[in-house]
């Protein structure tokens, strides 16, 4: 049996979202998004479950038309950001307060025991996005973990963290679809590299890259067991691999530490094993939670 729908009720909620959104202000990027999500949930998903004729049909494309310019809204802020990035028009640390603006402004505030995701990482997924599908091309290992991004808040957490400075080189061993290397090197301005065993992640972080024109980031195709990684200072793993190769990257890591002060931050299962490493101290705990960034540092080598 087909639920009744009250058209009144729905002309209205359309209405009430057009006022909203062509007064005088310009809705920003997030404030579309949530527009978007309710319009879809209260009006369009309501109307899709009966037949829209006569009067339900014409607020159906109404509430359609809404959506476009939303849509349309969303877009051209984010087409701004993108625009401004290319430009060099704001410096790292501009932008880096702009990023945690953006961030604190739609986080879930819950205790994350999970990779938990928000709107900000909505965000990032649209500024990094292009025109290519990556796709798994290469087998894996039992001990090889598979895609999982690491959620924006902890990226951030991380940034604002670690002390930059120019003399800086960070990696990110397992760097996906790029999203670490890119905002560390764009909030900071320090040289950033991606260790991918996947080359259509490498490609596409690298697409991504020349999007936003950040030339301080590069992207490698290779294996964290065996991957150049001496000219860096900072790493970054979000539990890339397990086991045995895990103990053979945190073995080359330790041989770094031995000419020089290194700095490890991790998320995910592989924390506790690393904050057990007797070489390592820690300057961020973990707590016991896997689901939250742990920073630690060599000393000096």
């Amino acid at each position: 049996m087909v639920q009744r729908v009250d058209h009144a009720e729905l002309r209205r909620m359309v209405d009430d979202f057009e006022h909203e959104f062509t007064n005088a202000k310009t809705p920003g990027y997030f404030e579309c998004l949530k527009a978007l999500d309710d319009l879809e949930f209260y009006v369009l998903d309501r109307i899709e479950q009966s037949p829209a004729r006569g009067e339900l049909g014409t607020i159906r494309d109404h509430a359609r038309q809404l959506h476009a310019q939303l849509t349309a809204m969303a877009q051209a802020s984010m087409d701004s950001l993108i625009q401004d990035i290319r430009s060099k028009q704001s410096t790292p640390s501009t932008l880096k307060r702009r990023f945690n603006q953006v961030a604190h402004s739609v986080a879930n505030l819950s205790t994350c025991d999970q990779p938990d995701y928000d709107r900000f990482d909505d965000f990032l997924t649209h500024l990094f996005q292009v025109d290519y599908e990556p796709s798994e091309t290469r087998n894996r290992t039992e001990e090889m973990v598979y895609l999982q991004p690491t959620p924006g808040r902890i990226i951030l957490d991380m940034i604002n963290e670690v002390s930059f400075t120019d003399a800086d080189c960070f990696y990110d061993l397992g760097s996906g679809l790029g999203r670490v290397p890119i905002l560390v090197s764009l909030l900071t301005g320090v040289r950033a590299v991606g260790i991918e065993y996947e080359p259509t992640y490498v490609q596409f972080s690298r697409y991504s890259a020349q999007k936003l024109r950040i030339s301080n980031v590069a992207f490698r195709n290779g294996d964290a067991r065996d991957a150049d990684i001496s000219d860096g200072t900072v790493f970054f793993m979000y539990t890339p691999f397990t086991g045995n190769i895990l103990r053979l990257v945190l073995n080359r890591l330790r041989a770094l530490s031995g000419r020089k002060s290194i700095t490890l931050c991790t998320y995910g299962p592989c924390t506790p094993t690393i904050e057990q490493e007797t070489w390592l101290r820690s300057t961020k705990s973990s707590n016991g939670e896997i689901y939250r960034l742990a920073i630690l540092s060599s000393g000096r080598g």
